[in-house]
């Protein structure tokens, strides 16, 4: 529910006359946390609905979609958000989700954090799906900062779901 709210606060703060334009998408790469100081390895990277259903709405209000990752590497979704616990009565959005990670060329084909930072200027929003991934790179990536600034001058909005803010 808190995801709803918040993708449709981002939603209602997107101006309806930028219609054509795009919303960047800013992924995790990662697909391991190290716990313990390295001594144990976990499987992670961005969470499925905490991703999807963002994307679901951002493309239902008529927004193009943008996905960049760190170095332009494919999102790693972590396994735990596959679990049905997560979907609740959504099981059917949970498969459309997992087709969408295996065949969606654009999700598949992220650009890099440096070409978002290039054309910037063509998002009407920024949008940062949470997981722990982003915790392994995202976090410590010199491009962040560059990005949130840059939204937050120009007064465009930015979601940051779950994990994000961190």
């Amino acid at each position: 529910m808190k995801i709803l709210i918040l993708i449709t606060t981002f939603m209602a703060s997107i101006s309806i006359a930028s219609q054509n334009k795009k919303v960047l998408f800013v992924l995790s790469a990662a697909d391991t946390l190290e716990l313990n100081s390295g001594q144990k390895k976990r499987q992670t990277g961005v969470f499925l609905n905490e991703f999807y259903l963002a994307y679901k709405s951002v493309v239902a209000h008529g927004y193009r979609v943008e996905f960049a990752t760190p170095n332009g590497l494919i999102s790693t979704i972590d396994e735990e958000s596959i679990n049905d616990k997560y979907w609740k009565n959504q099981i059917e959005v949970k498969n459309e989700a997992l087709s969408f990670v295996k065949k969606d060329s654009a999700y598949n084909n992220p650009i890099t954090l440096e070409k978002a930072i290039e054309n910037e200027s063509d998002y009407i929003g920024l949008l940062i799906p949470g997981g722990q991934g982003l915790m392994v790179d995202l976090m410590y990536d010199a491009h962040i900062p560059i990005l949130l600034k840059q939204f937050a001058k120009d007064n465009r909005p930015t979601g940051l779901i779950c994990h994000a803010p961190s």
